[in-house]
């Protein structure tokens, strides 16, 4: 919490000029070296468009071979929900929350060929570690990085919550990730290869926050444990090794980080693919095997994303030997566009859908629970494992408004979603949500 308030307070006292974009944007520790890499280009973008010269508290040393930056953000949202169950009874309900509440540590030694990047989740009564790593640049062409971070899966995931078009991230990437687990990955960092990313990495399979990569747990009537928490002692539980992969080619260049088209230049594209494999995965919760195609382009303004995510899943009866089936698959699109410097439009639609496979698994797997279970539990139990199995689509179609009032310093995020949940045997459940949130970031 100190740490939150003395890197705001520094901050607006001009310790440092000019808004670090960058350190908004590299603020969730995913391959924490790009930061330098691009921090020159993005600085001179960012002063071509008239926003207030202010950026995170920063200590160099004076041949600028070693730096210590100080950072924090905070989100306080508002949100208005109401729904209908299918059975089709209505209610309403209303929040005022903090979305987000984060302070971190970027350290760099050696010429910046060593980096240190921690940051916690300060949120009252959800004291959280989000990510601790080490990176080491033994060449443009080949980093290595070790500690909790986002496995290389999804190149969306690999963007900061701070440059969303809409409030917060989508349904689909919390069924697929990618999510932060402890382990190694290596990469290049932008620029070693015109127009080419690349990212690989093993991992110790434990879904270390259990915000994304959680849906399949929910099918089958369980919840992630979250071992980030320090305020309670959970345990990183047993090792299954994972390894992730992610590739990417398109436009040198380009700004995948954010959708946001900000030069508003011509025509220029990305693609990306990326897999994840979990040689021994946890019953109910782990996928086995997941794929993703992404494709994104910019152009005058307007930035567009699509993906698609297939998982397949090893059933909790599943017979020796036997092919492991499609789990569930999904897409995601979404268009941004800058209507004005400090004002952007954004529409996003996800959709995804399980398989009958699976469903069936996870149904009778609550029976056989609720079966075996003492007589005097099994009423609980029923009401745990009513809904095991029963989701068939999982939708969202959101719409929504950014305004840069600080440029990303002060930003003002509103957005209105229709979420329908298929359910099998019964009609659908609804829930339409309006969102507003202030979003700071020093």
């Amino acid at each position: 919490i100190l740490l939150f308030f003395a890197s705001a307070f520094l901050s607006l006292h001009g310790w440092a000029a000019g808004i670090d974009d960058e350190a908004a944007i590299h603020d969730e520790g995913d391959e924490i070296t790009e930061a330098h890499d691009k921090q020159q280009k993005e600085s001179e973008q960012t002063k071509t468009r008239g926003f207030p010269l202010i950026q995170p508290f920063v200590i160099q040393s004076q041949d600028g071979a070693s730096s210590l930056r100080l950072s924090s953000g905070a989100q306080l949202r508002i949100i208005f929900a109401g729904y209908e169950d299918e059975a089709g009874l209505r209610d309403r309900e209303s929040e005022l929350t903090f979305g987000r509440l984060r302070a971190s540590i970027l350290a760099h030694f050696f010429e910046k060929r060593l980096s240190f990047h921690g940051q916690l989740n300060l949120v009252p009564g959800f004291l959280e570690l989000i990510d601790l790593s080490l990176s080491y640049r033994f060449h443009p062409s080949l980093v290595l990085s070790a500690g909790q971070l986002k496995i290389p899966y999804s190149l969306s995931r690999a963007q900061s919550y701070s440059t969303l078009p809409l409030v917060n991230w989508g349904q689909t990437p919390r069924w697929f990730g990618g999510e932060r687990q402890i382990g190694l990955a290596v990469g290049n960092a932008p620029g070693a290869f015109d127009g080419f990313l690349y990212r690989v990495g093993v991992f110790h399979g434990q879904n270390s926050r259990a915000s994304f990569s959680n849906r399949l747990a929910r099918v089958y009537g369980e919840e992630l444990p979250n071992p980030s928490l320090l305020t309670e002692s959970v345990g990183y539980g047993v090792v299954h090794p994972e390894f992730a992969a992610r590739l990417g080619y398109g436009a040198k260049d380009f700004d995948w980080w954010m959708l946001r088209d900000e030069l508003r230049g011509p025509l220029r594209s990305f693609f990306s693919v990326s897999s994840a494999y979990d040689l021994r995965p946890i019953e109910t919760n782990d996928a086995t095997l997941r794929l993703a195609v992404e494709f994104l382009s910019k152009w005058k303004g307007f930035g567009f994303s699509a993906q698609y995510h297939w998982a397949w899943v090893t059933l909790s009866e599943q017979t020796a030997g036997a092919s492991t089936p499609l789990g569930y698959h999904g897409l995601q699109a979404e268009v941004v566009y800058s209507l004005h410097p400090r004002i952007d439009l954004a529409l996003r639609y996800g959709l995804t859908q399980i398989s009958e496979k699976i469903r069936k698994d996870a149904q009778r797997r609550a029976d056989a629970i609720i079966a075996d279970a003492p007589a005097d539990e099994r009423e609980s139990l029923t009401l745990h494992y009513a809904k095991s199995g029963r989701v068939i689509q999982d939708e969202e179609l959101s719409a929504g408004v950014n305004i840069y009032l600080l440029g990303r310093l002060l930003e003002w995020q509103s957005d209105i979603s229709y979420l329908p949940v298929k359910l099998e045997g019964e009609r659908s459940s609804r829930e339409t949500r309006v969102r507003t949130q202030f979003q700071v970031q020093f």
